[in-house]
């Protein structure tokens, strides 16, 4: 069963509702809904709508499932067993079946639980005397490495002791079609009858024991990832424990460029992994970077934004932004972020930080700073302190130096400083950026006193005794860089003392253990919060915003391991 949330619901209160058989199919259809990916009760509510001859209802419960995840392996078994009875049952084109079947071996042909689905197919084909299909089915299902290719061997092997002759009858009948698809391997395997083997059976036999053989060897070395992923389960392991284990497999399978085969364990692994954006993301840039298939790569993030929750939605649409940018679709990258601030989530400073990065690649200053306003208006409104910290100074910035208006940075700034009370990271960051305007607009010192100043009485900053003496120390420091008169500096650290600001017991051990300095870039307090939008615990709030995420999934560059915070359902 899947690992998605379905303890969101409470069944017991569900059925019990279910009065009727259509309440009882509106219960399963809701948890289907809500968990796409628990096949049990896709299975289930498939059956269902069989029952009441909605045959074409029924087949979507499945398609909408494996749209969602295609690895699937367990569901597609149960698909193809309902495709066969609806060809039995209703005398349904053998066609639609079999194209079941084609969609089944393409998505899970490699799975290592697959050989299910080689050998219905087979049996599906024989009823259809279609023998030379039926050999080649038997030739690529030993070739596979499955878990169970004894078993596919001794299938393969009693379809060849019995059916040889008419086998090799119809590979020599011109008339016979054989899809695109599997030319190549066709035209192998009837060299490997006629050309090594001579048309003799028992050489070919011979032959396929080796080939099974090969095979064997190669589905063992696969065994130490699955029993792995087995211990998952069976040893309770960790959703990161788990995560590497199956990065350690993709970047196995890539390093055989087995690139269908890395395919196919992103999708396994998500049926468990659905949470974690950061996977979801390597996936992502695995099929455009790897596969090189871009619409591939848009139908999973139109699937993945349609199940998100609203957390998810921004994230998942940021991603999907960034991934159309690096098509040089802007216009469609452009949509997606306005579509984010128009009717997804007005006004979230997450994506409208994500928006302005992105104008800031094209260059589109107008549009910057009218997001940025939108930005700073909406956090202040909000009374979100820190936001307002962050965004304005930013803001500030990208006037000064972006736009040669450095004056109306300093507006936005005393705006800012004037509105919004309790914030040290304001004051610091507000002296950093003007020590850097120095020479370029007047009377900075004075400026920056001013800023300190009032930073440091509590009527008008509203800080804590805490940040307070931080902004004292500071403020100090700037003055013995920059003061000429001993007098002044004497008198200021006199009245600093006098409102027990400077050189208390703590402050002077700290001071002596770590001198910070006011600099673009650098950490501006001891908590660690930064300029540049990063806070206590390392977080990167907003500065990485609209930049791609790159987690280390062994397929292209290696980048730092990006930590899994999905929680486990």
């Amino acid at each position: 069963m899947s690992a998605v949330a379905t303890d969101q619901l409470n069944l017991q209160q569900l059925f019990s509702k279910a009065f009727n058989l259509e309440q009882y199919i509106a219960v399963i259809q809701d948890i289907c809904n809500k968990d796409p990916l628990n096949y049990i009760y896709v299975h289930k509510l498939a059956n269902l709508l069989v029952a009441q001859n909605k045959i074409a209802e029924a087949q979507e419960c499945y398609e909408k499932s494996l749209r969602y995840n295609s690895a699937q392996v367990e569901l597609w078994k149960r698909f193809v067993d309902f495709a066969m009875e609806i060809h039995y049952f209703t005398n349904q084109e053998e066609d639609k079946c079999k194209q079941i079947f084609e969609r089944a071996v393409d998505n899970v042909g490699q799975h290592m639980k697959g050989l299910e689905i080689w050998t219905k197919y087979m049996d599906f084909e024989t009823t259809l005397n279609h023998m030379s299909f039926v050999n080649l089915l038997g030739y690529l299902s030993v070739k596979t490495p499955l878990i169970g290719t004894e078993e596919a061997e001794t299938k393969y092997l009693e379809i060849i002791e019995n059916l040889y002759d008419p086998i090799c009858e119809e590979v020599n009948n011109p008339e016979i079609v054989v899809p695109e698809k599997y030319k190549a391997k066709y035209e192998e395997l009837v060299k490997l009858m006629f050309q090594t083997c001579n048309g003799d059976k028992f050489e070919f036999i011979a032959k396929i024991k080796e080939i099974s053989a090969e095979t064997k060897s190669r589905v063992d070395l696969r065994l130490v990832f699955e029993n792995k992923i087995i211990s998952v389960w069976k040893d309770g392991l960790t959703l990161e424990e788990e995560k590497k284990i199956w990065i350690d497999y993709i970047k196995f399978e890539i390093s055989q460029d087995m690139q269908k085969r890395a395919k196919l364990l992103y999708e396994r692994a998500l049926i468990s992994l659905d949470k974690d954006k950061h996977f979801w993301i390597s996936y992502i840039q695995f099929i455009e970077k790897n596969l090189k298939d871009p619409q591939l790569a848009r139908a999973k993030f139109e699937n993945r934004i349609k199940h998100a929750d609203k957390y998810e939605t921004v994230d998942f649409m940021i991603e999907n932004a960034l991934f159309e940018e690096e098509q040089q679709q802007v216009q469609k990258s452009r949509r997606i972020y306005e579509n984010l601030q128009n009717e997804i989530a007005p006004d979230y400073i997450k994506s409208l930080i994500a928006f302005i990065n992105f104008e800031k690649r094209q260059n589109n200053n107008e549009k910057v700073k009218e997001l940025y306003f939108r930005a700073y208006s909406s956090s202040q409104q909000k009374n979100e302190i820190e936001t307002v910290s962050y965004v304005v100074i930013q803001y500030a910035r990208f006037l000064a130096f972006k736009c040669q208006d450095p004056n109306r940075a300093v507006e936005i700034l005393n705006q800012a400083l004037s509105k919004t009370k309790g914030s040290k990271m304001l004051y610091l960051s507000y002296a950093n950026f003007l020590k850097h305007m120095d020479g370029v607009i007047p009377e900075v010192y004075g400026k920056i006193t001013q800023i300190f100043e009032k930073g440091i009485d509590h009527s008008q900053s509203g800080l804590n005794d805490d940040d307070r003496s931080e902004l004292a120390r500071f403020y100090f420091e700037y003055l013995q860089e920059n003061c000429s008169s001993v007098a002044i500096l004497r008198n200021t650290e006199q009245i600093l003392k006098e409102k027990g600001l400077l050189y208390g017991q703590k402050q002077k051990q700290e001071s002596k253990e770590s001198k910070i300095e006011i600099k673009v870039g650098n950490s501006i307090d001891q908590n660690g919060i930064h300029d540049n939008g990063y806070n206590n615990n390392g977080d990167n709030n907003y500065a990485q915003l609209g930049k791609r995420d790159q987690p280390d999934n062994g397929h292209f560059n290696q980048y730092g391991d990006q930590p899994d915070k999905r929680q486990k359902f």
